[in-house]
């Protein structure tokens, strides 16, 4: 079946996940949605995936603690702005509910607006990755006030290693300058799995003044790409701290004479 699904609250939102069908599309009434902790769990096809979105792109305002997870295969979420809030739970969007994970995933024309904790040393992330397969693209991002990576590929032990998350076509915005470790744009696995490969790719993306901490991409796993990305006037680099067989080509610093950058 191709259902459009609209809903109007929370209630109507988690009644129509559940029920959700290869091929639906769940539309999320125009307006604002406050305080909402969405748990996408459901399970698409290749060729019928399951969509969250927005009736009209844009027209759906999610604010105050709120947060995204998703778990299954073949979903899309699109359309949706975060904006005059904070995330509920340790990341704004997060791959996985308990100890499911997400698989086959794309995330696009997203937005996420300052939607900071007010304690800025309370670490959080805005996007957390868990799973394989799954694309982050034709996005905004901008304004992270505390500490944390905003975007982070986790890799643990027992969930899937070879990732494949193709982030591409995003705007990455202001952050202030943090002082201190934790303060990356994207970080791509940590030290405790750095030997194995990632295979994800960060492409044709632009970072103005990412100035969080000196590390802007930090590499920390192998087999990935970071190719075409523009870092503009941001005080900070493109790290490979741990991994093999990554290439980095085709990426334009400009600091427009600013200290760090490059």
């Amino acid at each position: 079946r191709d259902w459009l699904v609209p809903v109007q609250d929370s209630v109507k939102l988690q009644e129509a996940i559940r029920s959700a069908q290869p091929g639906d599309s769940i539309l999320l009434a125009n307006g604002e949605w406050r305080d909402l902790d969405i748990k996408l769990e459901a399970s698409g096809s290749a060729k019928k995936p399951i969509t969250l979105r927005s009736a009209t792109p844009g027209g759906v305002i999610i604010a105050g603690q709120s947060t995204l997870r998703t778990a299954g295969r073949h979903l899309i979420v699109r359309d949706l702005v975060f904006r005059n809030g904070q995330p509920l739970d340790g990341a704004v969007i997060v791959t996985r509910i308990a100890n499911r994970w997400t698989e086959n995933l794309r995330l696009t024309n997203i937005v996420i607006d300052g939607f900071s904790n007010t304690d800025r040393r309370m670490e959080d992330h805005w996007v957390a990755i868990h799973g394989r397969n799954i694309r982050v693209d034709h996005s905004h991002f901008e304004g992270k006030q505390n500490v944390g990576a905003m975007f982070v590929v986790v890799r643990a032990k027992g969930w899937p290693l070879d990732n494949r998350v193709h982030i591409d076509h995003n705007y990455f915005g202001p952050r202030p300058l943090l002082g201190s470790n934790g303060g990356e744009t994207i970080r791509i696995g940590t030290s405790d799995e750095s030997l194995s490969n990632s295979l994800s790719v960060v492409e044709d993306n632009i970072f103005e003044r990412c100035d969080g901490e000196v590390e802007i991409v930090s590499i920390k796993s192998g087999g990935n790409i970071v190719r075409r990305n523009l870092f503009l006037r941001s005080q900070g680099a493109l790290v490979l701290r741990h991994g093999n067989g990554n290439l980095v080509e085709a990426n334009v610093f400009l600091g427009h004479g600013l200290p760090n950058t490059g």
